[in-house]
């Protein structure tokens, strides 16, 4: 290294430093979801008012529009089949299942676009909604299960499809409700309606 120059050294000394601290800070910066400590809501919590949806439009809809009335969450993902096979039974009956039950569906996944293209494809009729990404939004931490060690918050997993009920209150009454078009759903409902305080 004696040929080299001062200013060589230099230079070859400030690129080891930015290779060396710049990997560093970059691996930092992009730690996936995984790595937050986060706990999924489970039945007997409550949904936090602060929870939002988003809708074909962009807009962000606070979960305080649904409160009042007794909430059913259809969560699904492009490519889940028993999501899609439910769909023609949803758009048939999402308006008949109780006069006090709301039906909304909630979209999970990271690609809006292809959201936006199975909205048409499927030309769902009930409302229709995305949980966006972050888990700061309750919406998309009511989704998640657990794995492995019950005790384990850590290893978390959204998993689609999923039903679930909330009261008026806010109250999760039940994350594995039956599938609507199942035989025995309206009487898991109408107990649940009889039975549940919502004052």
């Amino acid at each position: 290294m004696a040929h080299l120059g001062f200013k060589s050294i230099r230079l070859m000394i400030v690129l080891a430093f930015l290779m060396f601290f710049g990997y560093g800070l970059k691996a930092q910066v992009n730690q996936p979801d995984s790595y937050i400590q986060i706990k999924a809501l489970e039945n007997g919590n409550y949904l936090s008012h602060r929870a939002w949806l988003i809708n074909k439009n962009g807009d962000t809809i606070p979960y305080t529009k649904f409160k009042g009335k007794w909430l059913l969450i259809d969560y699904w993902s492009s490519g889940c089949v028993p999501c899609i096979k439910e769909f023609p039974f949803l758009n048939s009956n999402y308006n008949k299942l109780h006069p006090n039950l709301v039906l909304i569906s909630a979209y999970i996944g990271k690609n809006k676009k292809r959201w936006y293209r199975d909205i048409k494809k499927f030309d769902l009729q009930f409302p229709h909604y995305y949980t966006g990404t972050t888990y700061k939004n309750p919406f998309l931490t009511l989704n998640l299960r657990k794995l492995g060690d019950k005790s384990n918050d850590s290893k978390l997993l959204n998993v689609t499809p999923q039903y679930v009920l909330i009261s008026p209150t806010g109250l999760i009454v039940d994350k594995n409700m039956p599938k609507p078009s199942s035989a025995n759903f309206k009487k898991v409902l109408h107990k649940y309606i009889a039975n549940t305080k919502t004052d």
